[in-house]
C-alpha cells in the first residue's frame, strides 16, 4: 500500500519523465501487490480456513502480480505520457492483466467474507461487517480512481488513492481496535516499544560500526560489520521484551505485559501444591491482574455409563448435572474459549448462574475436568475483552488443566497418607492394648472356674467384666469405622475424653476432672478420639519410675473458644524437644513411631483448632487444646474430600 501511495505522489510531482520512469516502475510493484495483498488479510481474518479461496484466489493473485511485476520492470514496461498536474501510465496489456487480478481480488474477497459472516457466532459476526465495510469502500475507491485517472489527472486520481488508502486503514484499525483483536492503548504501547528497541538497536550498530572504521580498514571491516548486524538482530527480541513493560505502564494505566504475567503465573502454578495456593494465584492474576469482576472454578464430573454427573463449584454446590451427551455442549472441542453468546445449552445456563460471558474447557489427556468461567472486566463492561486478556485466557487453557490434575493428586496422596497414619496409629495402639480387651474374659473365666465366690457374686462379677469388654470394644470398633467415613456433629469434649480414658485405666493411678459445664463443638468424633487417645497414650508412656501416674484434665471458655487441658506428672520435655514436637519423623522415645502426635497435629488443624504444649523435665508436661465453639472442619479438608469423591 505505502508503494502504490509513493507511486501516486512521484507521478503528480516529478516533471522529468526519464528520470520518474525507473521510479516509477519500482514502486508500481506496490500496486500489483495491492489486491492480493488485501485478499490473503481477508483471508488471515476468515480464519485462514478456506482452501478454495486458497487455490482460486491467494495462489494465482500472487502468482499473477509477481509475474506483472517481472514483466513490467523488464520487458514490457510502461509508457507515461503526460497528462493534468504531471503523467499517468498509458493503458496497455499490464494495465489490464492487472484489473484481472484486481477484480479476482476484490470479488473473491468479498464472497469469503460474505460465507464467513453466516457461520461465525456473534462476536465475530460483528468483526466480519467491518470487514466487509472496508473492502466495500476500497473496491469503490479504488475503482472510482482507475476510471477516472484519465479525466481528473494525475493530481486528484492521486488524491483520489490516497483519500481511499487511508479510509480503509482508518476503518481497518477501528474494527481491529473495537471488535476482539486488540485496544488502542495497547497498540500504541506496544508500537511505541518496537520505535524505541529498533531505534536503540540501530544506534548501538552505527555507534559500534563508527568505532570500528577507527581500527579497521577494507574487509575486515565488512566482516566486523555483517557479525555485529547479526548479533543486534538478535539482541533486538531481547531489547524489545525488556521496553515493553516500562512502555505498558507509561501509557496504559490499567494495562499489562502478557509475556511477564505469563512467566510469573507459570512459576505461582509450579509452587502451588494446594487448592488454596492455586485459588490465590488465580485470584491474584484474574482479579487483581486482568481486573475481571468474578470468576468461577467448576469441577466437572460425568460417569463414562451416560448417567447423570455433577457440575459443582469447589464449595461443594451443584450448578448442573450434566451427562454424557451434555458434553460437547459444555466443552464444544475443547480448543478454544467460548463466548456466551456462542455457548449451547446447559453450558448458557451455568454461565448465567455465575454471572459470566466467557467459558474457559480445561481438558487433560482427552477428559474434561473443570470449567473456568470469568465475567466481564472491572475496566470496560463489555461483552468482550482486549486482545491481551484474550492471549492470557488462551494460555491458562493450557497451563491449567497439568496444575490442577497435579494438585488433585497430591491432595489424593495426602489423604492416603493420613488414612495409613491413622491405621498406624491404630494397630500401635491395639497392640499395646489387646491384653485390656481379653482381661474381662480372663475375669470370667477365673471366676467360673473356681468356687471361691457365692452365685449371686459370680453373676455381679460377670456383668462387670461383660460390660467393661463391651465398651472397650465398642470403643475400638467406633474408631476404626471413622477411618472410612468423615462426619461432623456436635460433641462433648468431656464425654469423647472419658470414654478415651477407659483404655487406659489400668495405667492411670488418679485422674481428675476439672472441666465444668462447658458447651458442645462441631467435630468430627472419631478423629477427636483419635487425638486424644494419642495424647493420653503420650502421658502413660511418659511415665516416671515408682511414681505414679496422674492425670488431670481440665476445661473452660471465653467469648468465642473452647478449651480443655491435660496435665501429666510424667518426665516432661526439653524447650528443643518442644520445638521439634510436630515436626520430627520419628518418635523421641525408643518404642514410639512418631505416627501419633503427627495425627494429633494434623486433626488440630483440619478442625481449625490450637493446641500449645507446656512441659518441663522431670514435672510433666500439659496440652492444651482449644475450639471454637462453632467450628466447621476447615475448606482445605473438604475440598480434598470432594475431589477424592469426584475422582
Amino acid at each position: 500500500m505505502g508503494l502504490w501511495q509513493t507511486e501516486l505522489y512521484l507521478l503528480s510531482s516529478m516533471n522529468d519523465v526519464e528520470a520518474l520512469a525507473p521510479w516509477f516502475h519500482l514502486t508500481r510493484i506496490g500496486m500489483f501487490l495491492a489486491p492480493v495483498t488485501m485478499a490473503l488479510l481477508t483471508w488471515h481474518i476468515c480464519g485462514a480456513s478456506s482452501q478454495w479461496f486458497k487455490r482460486l484466489v491467494l495462489m494465482p493473485g500472487f502468482i499473477g502480480a509477481a509475474a506483472l511485476a517481472l514483466v513490467n520492470n523488464t520487458l514490457m514496461p510502461s509508457v507515461l505520457v503526460p497528462a493534468q498536474s504531471g503523467f499517468l501510465p498509458q493503458p496497455d496489456a499490464i494495465h489490464r492483466a492487472f484489473l484481472v487480478i484486481f477484480f479476482l481480488a476484490m470479488l473473491g474477497s468479498l464472497i469469503l467474507a460474505f460465507i464467513r459472516r453466516r457461520v461465525v457466532p456473534e462476536r465475530e459476526r460483528r468483526r466480519i461487517n467491518w470487514l466487509l465495510i472496508s473492502l466495500g469502500w476500497i473496491s469503490a475507491f479504488s475503482l472510482a480512481s482507475i476510471a477516472v485517472a484519465a479525466q481528473v489527472g494525475a493530481y486528484l486520481s492521486g488524491l483520489l488513492g490516497a483519500l481511499s488508502n487511508a479510509v480503509f486503514v482508518f476503518v481497518l484499525l477501528y474494527a481491529t481496535i473495537n471488535h476482539h483483536l486488540t485496544d488502542a492503548g495497547s497498540a500504541l504501547s506496544a508500537l511505541f516499544a518496537r520505535v524505541l528497541a529498533v531505534g536503540f538497536t540501530l544506534g548501538l550498530y552505527v555507534a559500534v560500526t563508527q568505532l570500528g572504521e577507527q581500527w579497521l580498514q577494507g574487509n575486515s571491516l565488512l566482516v566486523f560489520s555483517a557479525i555485529f548486524l547479526i548479533l543486534a538482530m538478535e539482541a533486538y527480541p531481547h531489547i524489545l521484551r525488556l521496553v515493553q513493560p516500562g512502555t505498558r505502564k507509561l501509557i496504559l494505566s490499567g494495562g499489562y505485559d502478557v509475556y511477564s504475567v505469563k512467566r510469573a503465573t507459570q512459576r505461582a502454578f509450579k509452587r502451588s501444591i494446594e487448592m488454596d495456593d492455586l485459588r490465590a494465584v488465580l485470584d491474584h492474576y484474574l482479579k487483581g491482574v486482568m481486573l475481571l469482576e468474578r470468576y468461577e472454578f467448576l469441577l466437572v464430573r460425568v460417569p463414562e455409563d451416560g448417567s447423570s454427573g455433577s457440575l459443582r463449584r469447589i464449595d461443594g454446590e451443584v450448578l448442573a448435572m450434566p451427562s454424557q451427551a451434555d458434553l460437547p455442549a459444555l466443552a464444544k472441542d475443547g480448543s478454544q474459549l467460548i463466548m456466551i453468546d456462542e455457548a449451547e445449552e446447559p453450558l448458557v445456563r451455568v454461565m448465567r448462574d455465575c454471572e459470566a460471558i466467557v467459558c474457559l474447557p480445561l481438558f487433560y489427556e482427552g477428559r474434561l475436568m473443570a470449567l473456568l468461567v470469568v465475567g466481564p472486566s472491572l475496566s470496560y463492561k463489555r461483552s468482550y475483552f482486549r486482545y491481551d486478556d484474550i492471549q492470557l485466557l488462551q494460555w491458562l487453557m493450557t497451563e491449567l488443566p497439568a496444575t490442577l490434575s497435579r494438585i488433585i493428586e497430591h491432595d489424593a496422596l495426602i489423604d492416603d497418607l493420613d488414612e495409613a497414619q491413622k491405621t498406624m496409629s491404630l494397630i500401635e495402639l491395639m497392640n499395646q492394648y489387646h491384653h485390656d480387651i481379653k482381661a474381662p474374659l480372663s475375669i470370667i473365666d477365673g471366676v467360673v472356674s473356681n468356687d471361691l465366690y457365692d452365685r449371686e457374686k459370680q453373676h455381679r462379677i460377670i456383668l462387670e467384666q461383660v460390660a467393661r469388654g463391651t465398651q472397650l470394644v465398642s470403643m475400638m470398633s467406633s474408631i476404626l469405622r471413622g477411618q472410612r467415613e468423615r462426619q461432623t456433629k456436635p460433641v462433648t469434649l468431656e464425654h469423647v475424653i472419658r470414654g478415651c480414658i477407659v483404655l487406659f485405666e489400668r495405667d492411670l493411678s488418679d485422674v481428675h476432672f476439672e472441666m465444668g459445664d462447658l458447651p458442645a463443638v462441631v467435630g468430627d468424633i472419631n478423629d477427636l478420639k483419635i487425638l486424644f487417645i494419642n495424647l493420653i497414650k503420650n502421658s502413660v508412656e511418659a511415665q516416671l519410675p515408682n511414681r505414679p501416674l496422674t492425670l488431670t484434665v481440665a476445661g473452660g471458655q471465653t467469648n468465642d473458644r473452647v478449651w480443655v487441658s491435660l496435665r501429666d506428672n510424667g518426665c516432661g520435655m526439653s524447650i528443643e524437644q518442644q520445638r521439634a514436637l510436630w515436626s520430627q519423623a520419628d518418635s523421641q522415645k525408643a518404642t514410639g513411631s512418631g505416627v501419633g502426635l503427627r495425627a494429633v497435629k494434623r486433626i488440630v488443624d483440619e478442625h481449625r483448632a490450637t493446641i500449645e504444649v507446656a512441659s518441663e523435665p522431670g514435672h510433666g508436661t500439659t496440652f492444651t487444646l482449644g475450639f471454637a465453639k462453632r467450628i466447621e472442619l476447615s475448606e482445605h479438608v473438604r475440598q480434598r474430600s470432594e475431589f477424592k469423591r469426584l475422582q
